[in-house]
């Protein structure tokens, strides 16, 4: 199976470009760059497909990779530095790309059957996440298009749903 790539942001609807901003991780997560991020409390951590509210974007780097914060670099014995990592900002007018997924079964190719429906997100063996288009129940997205000559099997593009962000 080929491996997903993990979410990146496309572009903002009408011009203009995408916010990133740094947040402190809740304890104990361990996530990959891409993953879906939702926040409670001033601190984020990694989407629970159950509960599917409070999404404040994409991560823009794995978990325990900033500066100060490595098994080299410990933050409690030499920095005290919190860990933190920046996030791309999800707004109802911020287009990201990742790929499709039916459920666990593996990538497949987005047509034009899959824009404009909503699904749900899922992540994979390795940490990065796809669009579920198995997942009609706890819908995180929209997919708005997609492109199969980049990428095997496509990107897939898509807003994150309103009703689901955090601001």
């Amino acid at each position: 199976m080929p491996v997903a790539l993990p979410f990146r942001p496309s572009h903002v609807e009408g011009g203009g470009t995408t916010s990133t901003r740094h947040y402190v991780v809740k304890t104990g997560e361990d996530f990959v760059i891409g993953a879906p991020l939702t926040i409670n409390a001033g601190e984020v951590d990694e989407l629970d497909t159950n509960d599917v509210t409070l999404i404040v974007g994409v991560a823009g780097a794995a978990d325990a990779s900033a500066f100060g914060y490595d098994a080299g670099d410990s933050p409690t014995t030499v920095t005290g530095r919190a860990n933190t990592v920046p996030v791309f900002v999800a707004g109802r007018d911020v287009v990201f790309y990742g790929q499709l997924s039916n459920g666990t079964s593996g990538l497949v190719t987005p047509d034009n059957a899959n824009v404009g429906e909503d699904y749900g997100l899922i992540r994979q063996s390795d940490g990065t996440w796809t669009v579920d288009e198995a997942d009609t129940t706890n819908v995180v997205v929209t997919v708005i298009g997609f492109d199969t000559s980049q990428d095997s099997p496509g990107r897939v593009y898509f807003k994150f749903l309103q009703s689901t962000l955090y601001a």
